[in-house]
């Protein structure tokens, strides 16, 4: 029996600390504390096959391990013959080179969510059955711990205003509380939906921002900000429900699988954590809108507008529009509100409290031009109204109605506003005669020539036919701007004699035609004989200055091609 002294855990200070010294005869070594340690590592290992694996019976070539049980019994736990279709020796090993002999063994026992280190090392067993040490252990080896991280702790969502003339654009700012570095957080991604029912899973969810916190060098705060700046949106959804979620990513490594014996391929990869409760927020748009300009469409008549559209452009997100018309007594009354989030808007005249059909009169009763005038406004969804205006006006300051202007009654049996042409700055009726009496004046001309003097013209004018039946003088058009008559006369039907032995009265004469037909506009062509133009102005002249002739506003004289507008006074300065 050995007297060896007991050793207490104080005096063992080294793993070289001598606990059992040597035998003085040699019949047993010294051990120390590593060799203890040694065998009680060496006893945790366990075996990983039923049995010891022979060797030959391991398959090579392009054969693939497989996570499978030594098969070397049949059923009833007779042993089986090696040459035996069902003997499997090595299921999950392979011979990877015979020079140098090379064998790659895959361990399928582990548990995937296990979170122990594991160190690994074999033994070889000669044919005398005697085994060598053990190898020099691999390790240690630790499963991948892609077990989600505990839900981010979202702290607060804080919207930022726009500020244009800081050139602040609007976004949103969460702040999740951060993770200890021992769970290799490396990610931070939040989610966004426009929807409740969207909301309900980060699948159905827009990645709004991803952040690498080592590029942001946010590693070491407390608090991680993350921003959504609205990307995949057309535009910032000013006023709608957000829902926000947030998950962060650990970074893992594996290697890819590999029985070929070529040294293994990392891949780095990103574990995600469960996803954060849900955050419904909003944001408000604080920038005062601007008014969009108006415009519209319709079908024009000398008298109305029918079918009148106003259109414009889009101005701000989910946008209130308000239609404005200006009463008679200047003020603005809403007709209409349109909240749209369309980029290009309509609304009909017809559609709105004005209504009236859908048509906007061009004259009033008594043949006037009228003029309406509308304005559009923006609201927001803050309610903040636009403050500029841009004012559109409609109307025809050449616009008439046969049926409201008393000097065109005598026309009113034979057609209507309807019934006229337009053709140019000219109206045109449906006859250039009605009647069966044919007592039309000397002086005049084809029609063609007519229309051609009086497009030259700088107003808007009805061209009007003779009326036989009353025997009243017939003035050749009517100007809309001036609501008067007018007579055009020319050299080429002139009852003064010829150009050569005229006594210079055609131009006096023309004018006191045109007064005696109602007309207060007269257009004359005096062609181009120098002398003929001159007697005929100075015979004018001489009645203008003896008080004849004085009812005309203008007086056109047309010379060589070349037409000159003239007062009674610049006459008489000629």
């Amino acid at each position: 029996k050995e007297n060896i002294l007991h050793k207490h855990p104080e005096d063992m200070t080294a793993m070289n600390t001598v606990i059992i010294p040597a035998h003085p005869d040699g019949s047993y070594g010294q051990l120390t504390l590593y060799d203890f340690v040694k065998q009680t590592i060496q006893n945790t290992y366990v075996p990983l096959t039923e049995i010891p694996v022979i060797y030959q019976h391991i398959k090579g070539g392009s054969y693939k391990p497989i996570p499978k049980a030594q098969v070397i019994r049949d059923r009833n736990g007779v042993l089986l013959n090696p040459t035996s279709a069902d003997f499997d020796m090595a299921p999950m090993m392979k011979v990877l080179s015979t020079n140098p002999h090379k064998t790659l063994f895959v361990d399928y026992t582990l548990d995937g969510a296990s979170t122990s280190v594991y160190f690994y090392s074999v033994k070889e067993t000669n044919v005398q059955m005697m085994q060598s040490d053990l190898s020099p252990a691999i390790g240690p080896i630790q499963m991948i711990n892609s077990f989600p991280l505990r839900t981010p702790e979202i702290k607060s969502v804080i919207p930022v205003l726009e500020n244009r003339e800081l050139n602040i654009s609007p976004e949103m700012l969460v702040d999740i509380n951060s993770y200890d570095k021992v769970h290799k957080v490396k990610k931070v991604k939040l989610y966004r939906a426009l929807n409740m029912c969207d909301a309900t899973s980060v699948k159905n969810m827009f990645p709004t921002k991803e952040i690498i916190l080592s590029d942001v060098n946010i590693n070491q705060d407390a608090i991680w900000t993350i921003a959504d700046e609205f990307s995949g949106l057309a535009e910032v959804p000013f006023g709608d429900p957000l829902y926000y979620r947030v998950t962060v990513e650990r970074e893992i490594q594996y290697a890819e699988p590999n029985f070929t014996g070529q040294p293994d391929v990392l891949v780095t990869d990103y574990a995600a954590s469960e996803a954060s409760k849900l955050m419904i927020t909003t944001i408000s748009d604080n920038a005062v809108p601007k008014s969009p300009e108006l415009n519209f469409s319709g079908n024009e008549n000398p008298s109305e507008i029918n079918n009148v559209i106003f259109k414009w452009e889009k101005k701000a997100y989910k946008g209130k529009y308000h239609l404005y018309k200006m009463s008679n007594q200047g003020n603005w009354t809403k007709i209409a509100s349109l909240q749209t989030n369309d980029a290009s808007i309509e609304l009909a005249l017809n559609d709105t409290d004005w209504g009236n059909g859908g048509a906007l009169p061009l004259v009033d009763n008594e043949g006037n031009a009228v003029f309406h005038h509308f304005k559009v406004l923006t609201e927001n969804t803050s309610g903040m109204f636009s403050t500029d205006e841009y004012i559109l006006t409609i109307g025809n300051q050449f616009a008439f109605s046969m049926e409201t202007t008393p000097q065109l009654a005598r026309y009113k049996p034979y057609f209507s506003t309807e019934d006229l042409a337009k053709d140019q700055n000219l109206y045109l009726p449906p006859n250039s005669i009605y009647g069966n009496v044919y007592n039309s004046p000397n002086g005049v001309v084809t029609d063609q020539e007519i229309l051609n003097v009086w497009k030259k013209m700088p107003d808007e004018y009805i061209i009007l036919p003779e009326v036989l039946q009353d025997h009243l003088k017939n003035p050749l058009v009517y100007n809309i701007k001036t609501k008067k008559f007018g007579c055009y006369y020319s050299v080429t039907r002139m009852w003064d004699g010829t150009i050569q032995w005229s006594a210079g009265n055609f131009l006096r004469e023309s004018v006191k035609r045109t007064r005696l037909a109602g007309a207060r506009e007269c257009v004359v062509n005096l062609g181009s004989d120098h002398m003929f133009i001159k007697n005929n102005i100075k015979k004018l002249k001489f009645a203008i200055a003896s008080q004849n002739d004085r009812g005309m506003d203008r007086i056109t004289l047309i010379v060589s091609g070349v037409f000159t507008h003239y007062t009674l006074n610049q006459i008489l300065d000629l």
